[in-house]
């Protein structure tokens, strides 16, 4: 039996392109036309994560958190090898524009939090306190419309 590696993502979105561009003459766009509007709309969806002088170490040694036990603390007191490692980390960082900062706006307290708060301010207002579980019971007791009421 013959196993065929997978295919990459990009091998695919080339193939389909391509297929496009040769069966699909009514769509008017050449292959080159498809890609480049691929790109622009894949622009910003292939940001990673900052890479850490601990991700690089990991990859470079070829371990994982749960492979790697004392290792790692004991490459952290080589000083020398820390720099090479946060350099080389921010020189990929720099080169592939990696970041870890959201595009979108923080997203603020959840429906659960809001609840708890006004929970909180209620009872605080009867001189009482309210416990977590009594919370929790009275949040499970409320309909989805009464819910929607500590959405943002």
């Amino acid at each position: 039996m013959l196993i065929m590696p997978a295919v990459s993502k990009e091998t695919l979105i080339h193939e389909i392109l391509n297929r496009m561009a040769d069966e699909l003459p009514e769509i008017g766009f050449s292959y080159e036309e498809l890609y480049q509007m691929w790109q622009e709309v894949n622009s910003g969806q292939t940001k990673f994560k900052q890479l850490t002088a601990f991700n690089l170490w990991l990859k470079e040694n070829n371990k994982s958190p749960k492979t790697m036990g004392d290792e790692w603390k004991v490459a952290q007191q080589d000083h020398e090898e820390m720099a090479r490692l946060k350099q080389r980390a921010a020189e990929i960082n720099d080169k592939e524009g990696r970041d870890n900062h959201r595009t979108s706006g923080s997203r603020g307290p959840s429906s659960w939090n809001r609840f708890v708060a006004h929970q909180a301010e209620l009872a605080k207002q009867r001189g009482e306190k309210n416990t977590r579980q009594e919370n929790k019971e009275k949040w499970a007791s409320l309909s989805p419309e009464e819910k929607k009421q500590y959405k943002s």
